[in-house]
Order: C-alpha cells, then structure tokens, then sequence
C-alpha cells in the first residue's frame, strides 16, 4: 500500500509539472493566442457561447478554446456548430495563422488533468472499498 502511495503521489507531481508547463506555453504563445481570437471574433462568424466565455479566462480557458480552434482547422465536429457552418473556411481566409503550438499546449494540459485525476480515483475507490 505504501509504493501504492508514493506512485500516485509522483503521479500528482508530474501532472502538476505538466501544467506549469502547459502555462508557459500559453504564456509564450498568448499575443498569438489572442490575435485569433480577435481575428476570429472580427470576422463575425459562430463562437458559441460556452467557447466565448471560455476564451475570456486566459490559461483556464485556453485548452477548450484551442481544442475549438484546432477542431476547425482540421475540419472535425464542433460541439455547437453545424459542419456546413462558415466557421469551418476560417484558416482558410487566413492562411498566415499559425496554430500548431495549440497541439502542445492541449497534450500537455490532457495529460497533466488525467495524471491527477488518477490519484484522485484511485484514493475514492479505495476509501469506498475500506468502508465495506
């Protein structure tokens, strides 16, 4: 039970490690960052609500956001928009747009929430359990 511990414990370290690095490379990237959003909010195209509040929490709401972005590039099913949705020609009436640093970002904010949730399972199933 103990190596149980202390592998969930590092699990939880490396996960919050990731995060910090997830946030610097918001932080690197955020005049980027907030150029498309205005790019994207001046074109007049759909932002559905959630993403629009989303997009004005910074590095809370950074992650749907770019998943957002990265979704239309890629032209993959957006939550809340209609794949005939102009939304969808947006990278292509602005080709100079680089997002491929949102690809790191998303991994690393994936992977550092699933690193801590695991511990945070792991603990809720074994406090259930010892009380049966």
């Amino acid at each position: 039970m103990q190596y149980l511990s202390y592998a969930l414990l590092i699990c939880c370290v490396i996960g919050i490690l990731l995060m910090i690095v997830s946030y610097f490379i918001f932080i690197s990237h955020r005049k980027e960052y907030s150029a498309i959003l205005e790019s994207y909010l001046a074109s007049k195209l759909e932002f559905p609500i959630l993403y629009n509040i989303q997009s004005m929490t910074g590095f809370f709401g950074a992650y749907p956001v770019s998943r957002f972005f990265l979704g239309l590039k890629e032209n993959k099913k957006i939550l809340f928009i209609t794949k005939e949705s102009n939304a969808y020609s947006f990278f292509l009436q602005k080709p100079t747009l680089s997002i491929e640093w949102m690809k790191k970002l998303c991994f690393f904010w994936k992977t550092s929430v699933m690193l801590v949730l695991i511990p945070c399972i792991t603990a809720s199933i074994i406090h259930v359990l010892s009380l049966a």
